[in-house]
């Protein structure tokens, strides 16, 4: 007896003492070997685990997902966000449309790629697809991180606009627009909002980021998606019409590493100067952060009321995230998502990447 690759026990076979063969052929009976080797993995190894559990799982089309949670009246219950977030990260990755039926089987497939992607590939691997996944591991984890993609669009699609009013156009802006997952909530919270006119506008820093999310969000209808740095903000953002409905900063400082951290200094120092009043009475999302200042040994609340910087004397680079005002309550990036887990099959945990 023996263990295949895949660690199962199949049975040896006894053979005869073979003629000696010239290289030739011995190249080739390697190559058969190896080949039976590979469909012997596929047919017993068993696949990757899945995302979400079965039972929780709807098999329909991302954009079906998004038209149905466009209507007022869908609640929105964790599996159909849980399952959102999945397939939009499906779609990003993979470049399939929006409209195909996405089987859960594929998304832990591509799970399970991405939770490798910084490694060699694998024999069975297809190497433009690991190949497209390094290519957007900058934006990929923020949506890959169900529990947390979830827990964040319900915050998000929870937020009141009760006193905007509906014959104005929705006017969003994402700064740090990454995958775009945030045009996709702002445009679900204008549509259940009963908003006509929606302009939404991404402003991301990568350009082969961008130049994705500008593709997707093309093809959902979502708005645009431009590339800048924090000296081209001001031309970019001059055509905004006033005043602004909802800014998501996702290019909070304490939330970047590296220079897209200055970068995110820079940009959220300017922005009032850049907008003026067409930040009057906008809605912020996150609406605070909490992180630890190691120099001062403190936490400090990150707002839009200080720009989310922090207070002056603790506007320093190192500050590490450590929670969320959400729904009303402080939630602990630790706990971010956990009212989710039970709805993902603990096996498939550990191969989802974290947003922060």
């Amino acid at each position: 007896m023996s263990l295949n690759r895949c660690g199962h026990v199949r049975d040896s076979v006894t053979r005869r003492p073979a003629p000696p063969q010239s290289p030739a052929p011995a190249l080739r009976q390697e190559a058969l070997e190896q080949a039976l080797d590979h469909i012997e993995r596929s047919r017993t190894c068993p696949g990757a685990p899945l995302p979400i559990t079965p039972e929780a799982f709807r098999p329909t089309p991302l954009a079906e997902d998004i038209f149905t949670l466009c209507d007022p009246a869908q609640s929105l219950d964790e599996p159909l966000l849980l399952g959102l977030a999945a397939k939009y990260f499906h779609a990003y990755a993979t470049g399939e449309s929006p409209g195909q039926t996405v089987q859960l089987e594929a998304l832990g497939r591509i799970f399970q790629q991405f939770s490798r992607h910084k490694s060699l590939n694998e024999p069975q691997d297809d190497i433009a697809a690991m190949n497209r996944l390094r290519r957007f591991s900058l934006a990929l984890p923020a949506v890959g991180d169900l529990p947390a993609s979830a827990h964040l669009l319900r915050a998000f699609l929870n937020l009141s606009l009760a006193e905007v009013p509906k014959e104005r156009s929705y006017q969003g802006l994402t700064l740090g627009a990454g995958a775009g997952l945030f045009l996709l909530a702002q445009h679900i919270q204008a549509r259940r909002m009963g908003f006509a006119r929606i302009r939404l506008r991404g402003v991301e820093f990568d350009p082969l980021v961008r130049d994705r999310t500008r593709d997707l969000c093309q093809e959902l209808g979502l708005g645009e998606v431009l590339l800048a740095g924090p000296e081209d903000l001001g031309p970019l953002l001059a055509d905004l019409d006033a005043p602004l409905t909802v800014l998501v900063n996702e290019a909070i400082p304490a939330l970047t590493r590296g220079e897209r951290q200055a970068e995110a200094v820079l940009i959220n120092k300017s922005l009032r100067g850049l907008l003026g009043r067409k930040l009057k009475n906008t809605l912020f999302f996150p609406e605070a952060l909490i992180a630890y200042a190691r120099e001062q040994n403190v936490s400090v609340m990150l707002s839009a009321g200080n720009r989310y910087l922090g207070p002056k004397e603790f506007r320093r680079l190192d500050l590490t995230p450590q929670g969320l005002t959400l729904e009303g309550r402080i939630v602990p990036l630790h706990l971010l998502g956990e009212e989710f887990l039970p709805l993902i099959p603990e096996e498939a945990r550990p191969m989802l990447p974290k947003r922060w």
